[in-house]
């Protein structure tokens, strides 16, 4: 008889937890989605300092995606402002994988320091655009 509570909580242990949003549910495709210096890169020209967001151009579920991550890096050298960017997370591509159709939008930020007024050049992923300041067209697609 003492093996018995030992199979039952194995069993417990072995159970899919309710939810799902795991990659033992039957349907599910777990894939790494990854935006690289990727995406529209805005300026918002703050009391602190500047504050550059790069989103990627993707949406996320909140049923289907997970494990969100990201960084990004703005550094000013002379006119030249070099973004760089990584947007991560984890998308299910499960066939027949029930997803809701919420648009969570993935972003990342960072912040420069002020800047004087005058025209600057804004590199990400190896594209170039120009930003004026003070800042009247806040953002640009790369």
């Amino acid at each position: 008889m003492r093996p018995l509570p030992l199979i039952g909580l194995l069993f417990a242990c072995s159970e899919t937890p309710a939810g799902g949003g795991t990659d033992e549910t039957s349907g599910d495709d777990w894939q790494l989605v990854s935006y690289l210096d990727e995406g529209t890169v805005c300026f918002d020209d703050q009391a602190a300092a500047i504050v550059v967001s790069v989103t990627a151009p993707d949406c996320l579920s909140s049923s289907c995606s997970r494990e969100f991550g990201g960084d990004c890096e703005a550094a000013l050298d002379g006119t030249v402002i070099t973004v760089t960017s990584e947007i991560t997370w984890e998308q299910n591509v499960g066939e027949d994988v029930p997803c809701t159709d919420d648009c969570g939008i993935p972003t990342v930020t960072c912040a420069i320091a002020h800047m004087a007024d005058g025209t600057y050049t804004v590199r990400i992923g190896g594209v170039e655009s120009t930003l004026e300041v003070p800042i009247t067209e806040p953002c640009y697609p790369y």
